[in-house]
């Protein structure tokens, strides 16, 4: 699986690959580019060329590789700083894109939910309603839980879980927020999983984004009033 800061930086190395082994980019071939022809006048040896015409045509090749120069560092550049803003807010982290099966391994075995932390106004099990059962328990990351106002840091993830009257677990909800997954409903990915994993539904249901839209303000984060 490729994060967007794995494919970033294999683009870069790419880019600046394409630029060492380009021939237009090299010195001989920056000659054959530009289009020179070789003068010969009546005693000239062949491939004699003027000294005037020599200069000329170096310093258009000087330019030109100069220009190719700046060009290329000007990309390198450019991409460094988008890699570093995405390895600064999420992908540093290895957190998985969304998707279910990704999301599900990560709050089970890279960094299991059970022990993260609950909001400080929501503690422990609390009495619920459908869809989410009579009783549940909500558990929130350190991007979450470390986020001072809406809208919460990227990557950060609330799992819910969903419980019978008889304290048993019957659904595990989770909210994962993505950068550009769904800017206009805060770009939220939604996975409500069986207790062993399997996701249905996921994505961007109606259902959860409706019923959580009521609190847009809050990020859609129903069970927390931030301060």
């Amino acid at each position: 699986m490729h994060n967007p800061f794995s494919l970033l930086c294999m683009n870069l190395l790419t880019h600046l690959r394409a630029c060492s082994l380009n021939p237009k980019n090299s010195a001989q071939g920056a000659s054959y580019s530009l289009g020179f022809t070789h003068w010969r006048g009546p005693f000239a040896s062949p491939g004699w060329v003027p000294q005037k015409v020599h200069d000329d045509r170096s310093k258009v090749l000087r330019k030109g590789l100069g220009n190719q120069m700046k060009r290329t560092v000007m990309t390198a550049g450019l991409l460094i700083v988008v890699v570093s803003f995405l390895s600064g807010s999420l992908t540093h982290a290895g957190m998985p894109g969304p998707n279910p099966a990704d999301l599900w391994h990560y709050i089970t075995k890279v960094s299991p939910y059970k022990e993260w932390s609950f909001w400080p106004d929501h503690q422990g099990i609390q009495s619920g309603r459908a869809p989410h059962g009579p009783l549940y328990r909500v558990y929130v990351n350190d991007r979450a839980l470390n986020s001072p106002r809406p809208p919460v840091k990227y990557g950060s993830i609330q799992v819910k879980e969903s419980y019978n009257k008889a304290e048993r677990l019957i659904a595990i909800t989770v909210m994962y927020k993505v950068p550009e997954y769904n800017p206009k409903d805060g770009d939220w990915f939604w996975v409500k999983y069986t207790p062993k994993g399997q996701a249905k539904p996921f994505g961007k249901p109606a259902g959860c984004i409706g019923c959580h839209g009521t609190r847009v303000r809050n990020d859609f984060i129903l069970v927390h009033d931030f301060r």
